[in-house]
């Protein structure tokens, strides 16, 4: 077979980028090219097929010696199109030429001296223009706070690569994995994904830039980090839109804490409450105060320490910090093993609520229950202070407030006063789901309300 027959001696300016320009652009949805680099060494390549949007993806085919390995010669059968790119004149490569032609007869051959095919291949797809027009995937906000997923358009039909376009997104709070920048094309009436990318960006408003790298693939200019491939299933990324966006409302957590025997587990399970409000409460106002309590006195002689406020409406990092002090002290002694001044720290948080953002969750953690406020059946020593601790949980509770308890015990032989104070929420220290006493206190989300997409507010019609 002569060089004619083969079809070497293209013009200049029907070279080896021509040429895969030319198949490309004939390449229909599902179709299959492959493209091999023959020269002295052996025979490498890739092999294309374009996907119902539009898009030509492609895979490396393992690089071998002059002889067609199994994976290129299954290749050559898949595909419609063959390009066989001769690049240099070594007789392997000749050699090479005859077998794959054997083969696959109606393969194209072009002549391409010291050509990177697989370079060469990557530049032409990025060129080709896009077959559809490419929108971003959004989350639209109706009137009345209704979420819906809708689409922005971004590129047109048969913009090419370099184009860049701005967009104004706003990024809901409380999403720590990131935002997800999805592109979608619409091929006859039905949407095709594309690519996602996921982008970590603070909550609110934000201008960014969208550069056309290619079809299917964009940069997203104006961010601090750089995104990065989102391989999470759509289901997933999908799945965690809520039907309303909801504002977040500011939530005060009030933990009572009291410091003894066991002060060091109730104080390690305190901070992982406060540790799982941080991680989620991006965007969100949320507030935590710190009160610690131990035993009354029983000694006339000596002056009662009473409860401490070692936080006020203090950030999560705050409380964390002041949480970390508490334990670097070292529990206190026991004191009196029945009762501890459960009521005058409630008594202390009633107090400091007057001002400011009232408590919307408040948490005991401790293992003795309150004083009596006078001699009771079973108790003869009561508070000094005559304080009776019931209607403290009545205020609390007209208030709204939400009430948890962790305890020692488990929660079916914890103490009637315990039973009471826990009245949203009873657990046990060693073994209780912070993130779960979060929810029930309402300081941590019910569930997945994360807005996984940009959002565009649609304004009244």
């Amino acid at each position: 077979m002569d060089r004619a027959e083969r079809g070497w001696g293209l013009p200049a300016s029907d070279g080896l980028r021509a040429a895969l320009t030319r198949t490309l652009g004939a390449l229909g949805p599902g179709d299959r090219l492959v493209v091999l680099g023959l020269d002295g060494v052996g025979i490498g390549g890739v092999e294309l097929r374009r996907t119902s949007a539009g898009i030509v993806e492609g895979a490396a085919l393992p690089p071998g010696p002059h002889e067609p390995s199994p994976e290129v010669t299954a290749a050559l059968d898949r595909a419609g199109a063959v390009h066989l790119v001769r690049c240099d004149g070594s007789p392997a490569a000749a050699t090479a030429l005859d077998r794959l032609l054997s083969h696959r007869g109606d393969a194209e051959t072009v002549d391409a001296p010291g050509a990177d095919v697989v370079a060469e291949v990557r530049a032409a797809i990025a060129d080709e223009p896009l077959r559809y027009l490419h929108e971003l995937v959004t989350v639209q906000v109706a009137p009345d706070g209704r979420l819906s997923l809708g689409t922005q358009p971004l590129f047109a039909q048969d913009t090419v690569r370099g184009l860049a376009v701005p967009i104004s997104v706003r990024i809901a709070p409380g999403n720590p994995d990131g935002t997800a920048f999805a592109l979608v094309c619409q091929v006859e009436t039905r949407l095709r994904l594309v690519s996602v990318q996921r982008l970590r960006l603070p909550p609110g408003d934000h201008e960014l830039m969208v550069e056309l790298r290619g079809p299917g693939r964009v940069r997203i200019l104006g961010a601090a980090e750089r995104p990065e491939p989102d391989h999470r299933p759509w289901e997933e990324i999908c799945g965690t839109l809520p039907p309303v966006l909801a504002e977040p409302r500011p939530a005060h957590l009030v933990c009572a804490i009291e410091d003894g025997p066991g002060s060091p587990a109730r104080i390690s399970r305190v901070r992982d409450l406060v540790a799982e409000t941080l991680a989620e409460g991006a965007g969100r106002d949320v507030r935590v105060s710190l009160v610690r309590y131990g035993p009354h006195t029983r000694d006339p002689r000596s002056a009662d320490p009473g409860a401490e406020v070692l936080l006020w409406e203090g950030g999560p990092r705050d409380a964390l910090d002041a949480l970390r002090d508490l334990a670097g002290k070292g529990p206190a002694d026991l004191g009196y093993h029945r009762c501890a001044q459960v009521e005058c720290a409630l008594t202390l948080v009633r107090a400091h609520a007057r001002r400011g953002l009232p408590p919307t969750a408040l948490l005991v953690a401790g293992d003795r229950p309150a004083h009596p406020d006078r001699t009771a059946p079973h108790e003869r020593f009561v508070c000094p202070r005559r304080t009776d601790w019931q209607p403290l949980i009545r205020a609390f509770e007209a208030e709204g407030t939400r009430l948890g308890a962790l305890v020692g015990a488990a929660p079916r032989q914890a103490e009637p006063f315990w039973r009471t104070l826990g009245r949203d929420v009873l657990a046990t220290t060693d073994t209780a789901d912070m993130r779960a006493v979060g929810r029930s206190l309402g300081v941590l989300e019910d569930g997945p309300r994360r807005v996984p997409f940009p959002i565009v507010v649609t304004a009244p019609e």
